[in-house]
């Protein structure tokens, strides 16, 4: 029983802490037009700093195998960003819920056994997904092959960290480690496609909003710490699953918030589907 409260405590902070980044994000890049890679490089950058006080050490055989993972983290950002100029809301949704039907796939093919509640609770909440996109299918192959790319990463990111962690790598390891390949790499992609992290600064300072970057960036940074730990400590699927209610409760707030998300029949029947889904997985995961 103790083991189980430290496990809804740690999947209960991972999603409270991934609600507040998405609904700071929101708030920045809606609002205020902030560019994305300049927020994910403040992020890396708070982690970084961050670093001296944990007292980790990084050798260069941890450096080395967390790569993988930064570049994982990079690939689900990327590919998610650049899906969304191709689909909308309820078809990203529809194609990002199949991230737990793919941990649960990788599992299967890791010869991992889940019960008959587990397995019902993943159609559901992949149910979930296409019920919510339905009304909204076109044949935009192309954006469709992006956002499922970036739900491949993400999947690849959970199972990479956990099998780390299963091969004696700590948590803060992983966690540290990856994020000094994720850095340099966001600062590129920010010199890129969005002018430079300086764009960034000066809308910071223009808009005297620098405290809702350090809010969005410290919450990025806690979330994604806490999406490790998660993976790390528990498992790739539950993590997963955790992702998927946080995106319930991200949406609902967003509904509530913010003026350009609408509530359709059935957006909102899918996310009922996948609200069960995630039920009949907790309840499995308690009763087994």
């Amino acid at each position: 029983m103790q083991d189980f409260s430290i496990t809804m405590q740690i999947c209960l902070s991972y999603a409270i802490a991934s609600i507040i980044n998405n609904i700071s994000n929101k708030h920045l890049i809606s609002s205020y037009k902030f560019p994305a890679f300049f927020l994910l490089f403040n992020q890396q950058l708070l982690v970084l700093l961050a670093l001296p006080l944990s007292k980790v050490k990084i050798s260069t055989r941890v450096f080395i195998k967390t790569i993988p993972l930064g570049l994982m983290f990079l690939g689900n950002l990327g590919l998610g960003l650049l899906g969304m100029r191709y689909v909308n809301l309820p078809m990203y949704v529809c194609i990002r819920k199949t991230t737990t039907m793919v941990v649960y796939m990788i599992n299967i093919l890791q010869y991992k056994k889940h019960s008959f509640g587990i397995s019902l609770g993943v159609l559901f909440i992949t149910l979930g997904g296409f019920v919510a996109g339905i009304a909204d299918i076109t044949a935009d192959y192309l954006g469709y092959a992006i956002v499922f790319g970036s739900v491949l990463m993400n999947a690849a990111q959970l199972v990479y960290a956990n099998w780390l962690s299963e091969y004696g790598f700590d948590t803060l390891s992983i966690f540290f480690s990856s994020s000094m390949t994720v850095i340099p790499l966001s600062w590129v992609l920010s010199w890129s496609f969005e002018g430079g992290i300086g764009v960034g600064y000066k809308l910071a300072t223009w808009n005297d909003a620098i405290l809702g970057v350090l809010i969005g960036c410290g919450s990025s940074a806690l979330a994604n710490f806490l999406m490790v730990l998660c993976a790390t400590k528990v498992s790739p699927m539950a993590t997963s699953v955790t992702g998927n209610m946080k995106d319930i409760c991200s949406m609902i707030i967003g509904l509530l918030v913010f003026s350009d998300a609408q509530l359709t029949g059935p957006f909102a029947c899918g996310l009922v589907l996948s609200t069960l889904g995630a039920g009949i997985y907790s309840c499995s995961k308690i009763y087994a």
